[in-house]
């Protein structure tokens, strides 16, 4: 069935953007292919590109209409502009001597790629509306109709200012139908409906599934339903990640690496509590605060052994776990605010080794920490102390600290490359 899916999925950039050769095999190393492929020779410069012998690939770059036999004065111009000349107009091998059905073809490309015909885009005009949602290809946006959120609004109002009875699961369950609607066009939709959710699906049970009966609200849903402000609008485009990060967690900490990098770090003694699917929700919201403190405008791939936490982070919550939610809620909302999109994706155990070893082995074993009530009467004869020199995100003392290894909230790393005589430093020496 098509829908806002299979629009995003047909804007992808490929050779319509000058993307790049993906969908053509230069100078393909097996014989197997050229022998099978359409062989085009370029004019500037010259070079030897194979295309696979599919029609369906052939009928998307617009190979198989000969200019001069289109009875569209639009389509011919549009033809000769780009500088494709298709004169193929069945499938076969091309013996080599330019008589076969692949005749050789003098194909003028730009800079970055062969140029698609024009005809082959979709130009909207300004505010085009398709299934609902108003779409901008220069920005390659999904934005939600004024409208339409004139009625979500209307919709949870009425439900929170209803304080003297309880609104019926009909009411919240088609108000959580309207959500799902948008979900494609607001981001965070899904962020501000697990609560909801949760207590719909509760009150059903209790109720052998009659949607007349009350449905209670939690604090929770009433603090989702005053949702009201939203990013409206959704990139089409699915860029290939900019980072890639694997994590991982284990009963004693997390580990994580991403660009040659590793690190982790201990449980504190309330996370030891957490259930394991939570572990590695934590694992993986630590690792993105560690490496992406200071990017923005990112699309992260991140790699995971939990097809669990995988679930809660691309669905951006759930309906099962009210903990694992909220861990998921916090991450992607860390996210939103840099504008960085979030893909997870399993990961084989086997394969995710120097994460599940960085979330085993515990390095910094010197890394102890003063007494707090013993630090208070320091900082009280010192108390113009600011950084903590030596610390990490469970041993810090002051609010401003340096780590030895990334650490998703420490200012720096490693004390030692920076410049002591720019901070009021505290130093906590080594335990021994």
């Amino acid at each position: 069935m098509e829908g806002l899916h299979t629009l995003r999925d047909l804007l992808k950039e490929r050779l319509d953007d000058q993307a790049g050769s993906e969908g053509c095999l230069l100078h393909d190393p097996y014989p197997k292919f050229q022998q099978t492929s359409a062989t085009l020779f370029c004019t500037k410069p010259y070079l030897l590109i194979h295309i696979l012998a599919f029609r369906s690939v052939l009928r998307s770059l617009g190979l198989f209409q000969d200019p001069e036999a289109s009875t569209n004065p639009a389509q011919r111009a549009g033809s000769e502009t780009c500088g494709i000349y298709r004169r193929h107009s069945c499938l076969g091998r091309d013996g080599g001597d330019g008589n076969g059905p692949y005749r050789r073809s003098y194909v003028s490309i730009g800079e970055s790629g062969v140029h698609n015909p024009p005809r082959k885009g979709y130009y909207a005009n300004p505010g085009d509306r398709i299934l609902g949602m108003v779409v901008h290809l220069q920005t390659m946006e999904l934005k939600l109709p004024g409208h339409k959120i004139k009625k979500l609004r209307q919709e949870a109002t009425k439900i929170i200012k209803d304080q003297t009875a309880t609104p019926m699961g009909r009411y919240v369950s088609r108000l959580l139908g309207k959500f799902n609607s948008v979900s494609q066009a607001v981001v965070q939709g899904p962020l501000f409906c697990g609560a909801l959710q949760r207590d719909l699906a509760s009150a059903l049970g209790e109720n052998e599934q009659c949607y007349n009966a009350p449905c209670p609200l939690s604090q929770a849903a009433i603090e989702e339903l005053t949702w009201l402000t939203v990013w409206n609008g959704k990139s089409l485009i699915l860029r290939q990640p900019d980072i890639q990060i694997e994590s991982d967690a284990s009963l004693i900490g997390w580990g994580a690496t991403a660009h040659g990098h590793q690190t982790g770090g201990p449980w504190s003694r309330e996370e030891k509590t957490l259930h394991i699917n939570c572990f590695e929700l934590l694992a993986a919201t630590l690792t993105v605060k560690t490496f992406l403190k200071s990017q923005e405008n990112k699309r992260v791939l991140l790699l995971l052994d939990n097809q669990t936490a995988v679930a809660y982070i691309n669905n951006l919550g759930g309906t099962i776990s009210a903990q694992a939610t909220k861990i998921a809620k916090d991450l992607w909302m860390w996210c939103l605010e840099r504008n960085n999109f979030l893909t997870a994706q399993h990961l084989p155990g086997k394969e995710n080794v120097i994460a599940d070893s960085e979330s085993r082995e515990m390095r910094d074993r010197s890394d102890w920490m003063l007494n707090p009530s013993i630090f208070r009467r320091i900082r009280a004869q010192f108390p113009y102390l600011e950084v903590d020199l030596f610390a990490t995100r469970l041993t810090h003392q002051l609010p401003r600290f340096f780590s030895w290894r990334p650490d998703p909230i420490a200012e720096e790393t490693d004390a030692f490359l920076q410049d002591w005589r720019q901070v009021k430093g505290y130093a906590n020496p080594p335990g021994t």
